[in-house]
């Protein structure tokens, strides 16, 4: 069994060699050391300043949460989330296996988890990305450049091989796996040495929830930054990203809907001219036939197929079909009020970015949810905001050992 080691640049090997290499590395941190704090700093300021980085938003927006103002606000909410009577360790080893179609999310786990201390192997595909190709070689630049970072990361390819993986998870104290329910399926079939933990994020789906008055509230000058936004949380990643919005529910009377609809995609439209956005050939292909057998088996209000972007208004969110084909296709609907969205709700449901609703709003829908679904629920233009929060998890302490100390009380006299 071989895989290619990238970081530290190693070529082809052999997993045992890679395997007896990466015991040799195991590094003894605490959390938010200060040579962490450190080297990410670094890695930030790399990417900001990297020519080629610049040409991806998505990377800009990494390297912005990476910032050093960023990294000390974890750190400060770190340790005002560690109870007196706990002391916060690394678990050891994490092993990540992140998604073939996002291609920042494993700079994204890994800081989380390298900043709590851990040694770290990533596991890239084989699949060629110009944005992981920047990034891999940023971060190996800052490794090289010095410091006792030796044993912080490794990364390596490989396609899929089962007997690789089992290698690696064997090493490992903490397993996270992103990706989908086929990859997670997959993964759990190599079983966890016992004492490891695991996160896992399975197929997810997301949508956006505008109060219509709202909307045509907004001065005309206004609307043109919601378009910009929603472009963001939509557009970034072909749709294919979790937390992107693929469905747009429209809260409020039958006329302020139909209005605020039409003029929110002709903002949209006008959104994506202006950037000049143009989908690939196998995209538009795909979305044009999906939206085909979507509409020959179910009865649309309209099906409206533009230069952009696909719409495919339907009547009633009974029954309604999550599968999606990403690229630029919108399911549409309209209910009353949020709260008619409750029924709607399943496990499956990520994110609803939204506009227009207060505060009480959204906490009366979050309690309504119960255990249905939804982990997020954030204004439009932040869908894609990665945090610490992701998927219901808390995924900075999550990759810590939490130490329990219990001091005798003293005796009463």
């Amino acid at each position: 069994m071989k895989l290619n080691a990238v970081i530290p640049a190693s070529g082809v090997m052999d997993v045992e060699e890679f395997a007896r290499r990466h015991r040799g590395l195991h590094g003894e941190r605490t959390p938010f050391a200060a040579d962490l704090l450190e080297f990410f700093g670094r890695f930030s300021r790399a990417i900001f300043q990297s020519r080629e980085a610049s040409r991806y938003p998505e990377l800009t927006a990494l390297a912005y949460w990476m910032r050093p103002a960023e990294l000390e606000r974890l750190r400060a909410e770190f340790h005002a989330a560690v109870p007196a009577d706990t002391v916060v360790m690394p678990r050891g080893t994490v092993f990540h296996i992140p998604p073939g179609n996002v291609d920042t999310i494993f700079v994204y786990s890994l800081v989380l988890a390298a900043l709590m201390g851990n040694t770290n192997i990533i596991r890239l595909s084989d699949r060629p990305s110009p944005q992981t190709d920047i990034l891999v070689d940023l971060l190996g630049r800052q490794i090289d450049a010095g410091g006792s970072f030796e044993g912080l990361v490794s990364v390596v390819r490989y396609g899929h091989d089962a007997e690789i993986n089992a290698a690696l998870t064997a090493l490992c104290d903490c397993r996270v796996v992103w990706g989908g329910d086929n990859t997670v399926r997959t993964i759990r079939a190599t079983p966890l040495p016992p004492h490891a933990v695991e996160l896992v994020f399975p197929d997810r789906y997301s949508l956006a929830a505008l109060d219509a008055g709202a909307y045509l509230a907004l001065a005309e000058a206004d609307r043109p930054a919601i378009a910009a936004d929603f472009f963001n949380d939509a557009f970034w990643f072909d749709q294919m990203a979790c937390s992107s919005p693929r469905l747009v529910v429209w809260c409020g009377g039958k006329n302020d809907v139909a209005a605020a609809s039409s003029l929110f995609w002709l903002g949209l439209e006008g959104e994506l001219e202006r950037r000049a956005y143009m989908a690939q050939p196998a995209v538009s292909v795909r979305r044009l036939g999906f939206s085909c057998e979507v509409a020959a088996d179910q009865a649309l209000s309209a099906h409206v197929h533009g230069r952009y972007f696909t719409r495919l208004v339907v009547s009633s969110l009974d029954g309604f079909s999550r599968e999606h084909c990403g690229g630029g296709l919108f399911f549409e609907a309209a209910v009353e009020s949020l709260e008619h969205l409750v029924p709607f709700i399943t496990r499956r449901d990520q994110t609803i970015s939204y506009f227009g609703f207060a505060r009480r709003q959204l906490e009366n829908l979050a309690g309504m949810l119960m255990a249905r679904g939804v982990e997020r629920i954030v204004p439009i233009g932040q869908a894609l905001k990665f945090g610490r929060f992701w998927d219901g998890h808390d995924m900075l302490m999550s990759f810590g050992r939490y130490i329990h100390i219990i001091t005798p009380r003293a005796r009463k006299r």
